[in-house]
């Protein structure tokens, strides 16, 4: 994943995820934008520390 990439995901995370949040709150799905921003932000985060970990 680039750095680009890596960059327009949290993006995309950050823009959306409080408004996502307060509507995953107010009516729980398994199929929720929400999940997927979880996921997005987790796989960004854990790409993160495994390169801090490598240099």
């Amino acid at each position: 994943m680039t750095a680009k990439f890596k960059s327009d995901i949290k993006t995309v995370v950050d823009y959306l995820w409080e408004d996502e949040k307060r509507h995953y709150s107010c009516g729980r799905s398994k199929n929720h934008i929400f999940l997927v921003l979880k996921r997005l932000a987790k796989a960004v985060e854990s790409k993160d520390k495994k390169q801090g970990l490598q240099q």
